[in-house]
């Protein structure tokens, strides 16, 4: 039960049971630089999860260029004899591009995919090995056995006897494949118990990288060099937040002024990202900043990871509202809250709240006076 309740924090599914199941997702092709996001589709249920490269199960060589998604299938969907799946990602022009459809026999697993960013139909469902990872191309089958060459040996005939040639079938040493799951037995039941809690410990141990957290994983420092000393990032007005790391909440009497005087700071060092149904005026803009006109939640995710890796100075996304943004596919029930998740780790995020609206907990939260300045709750 330990196990379960862990299993519980997933962020693909609302509530995971023992009885839902595991879905692996092998990745091909994506940009190194920048972990993808898939969406599932399961008749008429949609999930969302992000992929990862960093080693954690069941990635198992970091930084190889190979991402792993780890999902779980309701038992809704478990149930049926056989149900279909869609995956697909969205680009940078807000665009679904599929990467295929398939089709699982129901009951037990884990089941698995492999999909290709660069080939929408190269994908497949055949199972894989959580071994070492392999950089190789789509075909993805164990290396067939290649037809041995015969080799003939000459033998002394005897006397008034015709020489006979003697073949002897020699093959070239090769890799044994990988091990293959046996087939199902007619009549098995569809899972064992030690075999599902097993399973589900594996993920427990995963939760590290699925369970959606707001520290920002990205390095906020420059390497060090020889013959100089790396200053840190000063805060904002002295006093304030340091604007780098995990976001913050900042609760004032009035958001938009708040807004207006942090801008004003971070101009001079930030290129600012503005979701806000406000325009603040008054204020000398020294870098670019960019006002949302397409509050969908996955348009600004998608400009502020652009944003974060063109080469230009960092991006922070500042958000004025407790509902600023939207999710045009409904299929989220706290829009601005995901949006927030889903971009931590690539800028700093600030999110004003008047002092009536409030957020869940896990936020380091700010007030400002524009009398008294900052403080930290």
């Amino acid at each position: 039960m330990f196990f379960w309740f862990l299993a519980t924090g997933l962020s693909t599914v609302s509530a995971a049971t023992p009885d839902d199941d595991a879905l692996i997702i092998r990745v091909f092709e994506a940009d190194p630089g920048q972990a993808p996001m898939l969406h599932l589709g399961l008749g008429s249920s949609t999930l969302e999860g992000g992929c990862t490269d960093d080693g954690t199960f069941p990635d198992t060589v970091a930084d190889d260029g190979i991402f792993y998604c780890l999902m779980t299938i309701p038992q809704s969907s478990l149930s049926q004899d056989e149900w279909p799946l869609k995956i697909t990602t969205r680009t940078r022009n807000g665009e679904d591009f599929s990467l295929g459809n398939f089709n699982y026999p129901g009951g037990a697993g884990p089941y698995f995919a492999t999909v290709f960013f660069d080939d929408g139909s190269a994908g497949h469902q055949e199972v894989f090995s959580l071994g070492p990872s392999s950089t190789g191309p789509k075909s993805q089958a164990p290396p067939e056995f290649e037809e041995p060459l015969p080799v003939h040996e000459d033998t002394e005939p005897p006397e008034f006897e015709e020489l006979q040639p003697v073949h002897v079938e020699m093959a070239p040493p090769q890799a044994q494949p990988p091990p293959q799951p046996p087939p199902p037995v007619a009549g098995e039941p569809k899972s064992s118990i030690p075999t599902k809690w097993i399973l589900w410990s594996l993920i427990a141990f995963g939760l590290g990288w699925l369970v959606p957290g707001r520290k920002s994983s990205l390095p906020h420092t420059s390497k060090p060099v020889d013959g100089a000393r790396l200053l840190r990032v000063p805060p904002i007005a002295g006093g304030g937040p340091v604007p780098c790391g995990s976001p913050v909440v900042i609760s004032s009497t009035s958001p938009p002024v708040t807004v207006q005087t942090v801008m004003g700071e971070l101009t001079v060092s930030r290129r600012i990202v503005l979701l806000s149904d406000e325009v603040p005026l008054g204020f000398t803009m020294a870098q670019d900043v960019f006002l949302v006109t397409d509050p969908d939640r996955h348009a600004v995710a998608a400009l502020i990871r652009g944003l974060a890796t063109d080469g230009g100075l960092p991006p922070v996304l500042m958000i004025c509202g407790r509902h600023a943004a939207i999710d045009i596919g409904s299929a989220s029930a706290d829009p601005t809250l995901d949006l927030v998740d889903a971009v931590c780790s690539h800028t700093w995020v600030a999110w004003f709240l008047s002092e009536s609206e409030s957020v869940a907990d896990g936020f380091l939260v700010w007030d400002h006076d524009h009398q008294a300045g900052w403080s930290a709750r």
